[in-house]
C-alpha cells in the first residue's frame, strides 16, 4: 500500500527541547519528594490488589508488598509505570499544536490508561511467576519492558493525531510498528549476547578516554548477558545492561520513519537511530559503573534516575531526532512513499 509521508506530527527542535526539559523537571521534583514516591508505590500495590481481587481471592497487599496466588512481589518505583507517565505527560505538554483543553484531556485519559495497563501487567507477571517460573525473568525483564515502552509511544501518537487516529493511514502505520516490534524483539533476544560483547568492546575503547574525568574499571568484559567490570583480581557483574533490549524498538522506530521510495533516506534514519541507541547503551554502562564507586545516597539516587529515565525516553527521543534531522522529500503524484 502506498502512502504519502504527510505527517500530522510536526517535530521541531523546540518540541524536542521542551520534551527533555519537562522530563528533567518532573524527575527532579519527584526525587525531592521521596515520601510521595513511597505513597504512590503503596497506592499502586493497593490498586492492583483491588483490581485483581475481583477475579481471584488469592491476592493480598501489605504496603508495597504484593502476593499473587502465593507469589510474592515488591512494587518498586519502576513497577508503578510512573516513568512512562512522565514521558507521556512531557510529550503531551511539549506538543503545543493542540488546544489546552485537548492536552488536559489527553493527560488525564493517558495517565488512566497507562495506570490500568500497568495493573494488568503486574497481575500477569504475578501469575507467570507462580505457574511459569521458567519464563518469569524473560517476561518481567525483557518482554514487558519493550511492550510497555512501545505502548506509550503508540498512545502518544494516537493522541497527537486526534480525530485522524482511526484513519486508514494511521491503522496501517500502527500495524507496521507492531509487526516490526515483534520481529526486532525476537532478533534482539537471539543476538543479545553478541550485542553485549560489542558494547563491552566499545566500552574498552571509550573508558580510557573518559578516565581523565572519572574513575573507570581496568577492563569491561561480557559474560553471557551480563557486563563485568574488572578491578584488580575482582569482577563486578551488572544486570543493568538488561535495559539494552530497548534496542528492540529500533525497527519500530525505523518503520515509523520508513520511506520505501527513498532508500537513502531510510538508511540515513536507520543508521542514525542505531548509533544513538548504541551511544545511550554505552552511557548506561558508564553510569552503572559510577553506581559501583559512588558514595552518598543523594548521588547514588541521581545516577539511578539518569539510568532509568535515559532508558525509558531513549526510543522516543531517538525517533524524534531522526525524524527532525533526516526529513523526507515533499511527496507528489509521482513520488509516493510507504509510511
Amino acid at each position: 500500500m502506498q502512502l504519502a509521508e504527510k505527517r500530522p506530527i510536526t517535530i521541531e527542535w523546540g518540541f524536542i527541547g521542551l520534551f527533555v526539559l519537562y522530563i528533567s523537571i518532573f524527575a527532579g521534583v519527584l526525587e525531592m519528594n521521596r515520601s510521595a514516591l513511597l505513597a504512590f508505590r503503596e497506592f499502586t500495590a493497593s490498586a492492583i490488589a483491588a483490581l485483581w481481587g475481583i477475579f481471584t481471592t488469592q491476592v493480598a497487599c501489605s504496603g508495597t508488598q504484593l502476593t499473587f496466588v502465593g507469589f510474592a512481589m515488591e512494587i518498586v518505583l519502576e513497577c508503578t509505570a510512573l516513568h512512562y507517565m512522565i514521558i507521556y505527560i512531557a510529550g503531551v505538554l511539549a506538543f503545543r499544536s493542540h488546544t489546552v483543553s485537548y492536552r488536559a484531556a489527553g493527560i488525564f485519559l493517558g495517565i488512566l490508561l497507562i495506570f490500568l495497563l500497568n495493573m494488568f501487567r503486574i497481575g500477569i507477571i504475578g501469575f507467570i511467576g507462580r505457574y511459569y517460573s521458567d519464563v518469569f525473568t524473560f517476561v518481567h525483564e525483557y518482554l514487558w519492558q519493550g511492550m510497555f515502552a512501545l505502548s506509550v509511544i503508540l498512545l502518544w501518537m494516537l493522541w497527537v493525531n486526534g480525530r485522524r487516529m482511526l484513519s486508514r493511514r494511521i491503522i496501517v502505520l500502527l500495524f507496521a510498528v507492531l509487526a516490526t516490534a515483534s520481529l526486532s524483539f525476537w532478533l534482539a533476544t537471539r543476538l543479545l549476547e553478541t550485542y553485549i560483547s560489542l558494547l563491552a568492546a566499545l566500552s574498552n575503547v571509550l573508558f580510557p578516554i573518559v578516565s581523565v574525568l572519572v574513575d573507570v574499571p581496568q577492563k569491561v568484559i561480557a559474560d553471557g548477558k551480563l557486563i563485568g567490570y574488572v578491578v584488580g583480581n575482582t569482577v563486578i557483574y551488572s544486570k543493568t545492561t538488561l535495559y539494552v533490549l530497548n534496542a528492540a524498538l529500533l525497527l519500530p522506530i525505523a518503520s515509523l520513519t520508513f520511506v520505501w521510495s527513498q532508500k537513502k533516506l531510510f538508511l540515513q534514519r536507520l543508521s542514525a537511530a542505531a548509533l544513538l541507541l548504541i551511544a545511550q547503551h554505552l552511557l548506561i554502562i558508564l553510569l552503572d559503573w559510577l553506581l559501583e564507586v559512588t558514595a552518598g545516597p543523594e548521588i547514588h539516587s541521581v545516577i539511578v534516575w539518569c539510568i532509568v529515565m535515559s532508558t525509558f525516553i531513549a526510543p522516543m527521543l531517538v525517533w524524534l531526532l531522526v525524524m527532525k534531522i533526516f526529513r523526507a522529500e515533499p511527496s507528489s503524484k509521482n513520488n509516493s512513499s510507504h509510511a
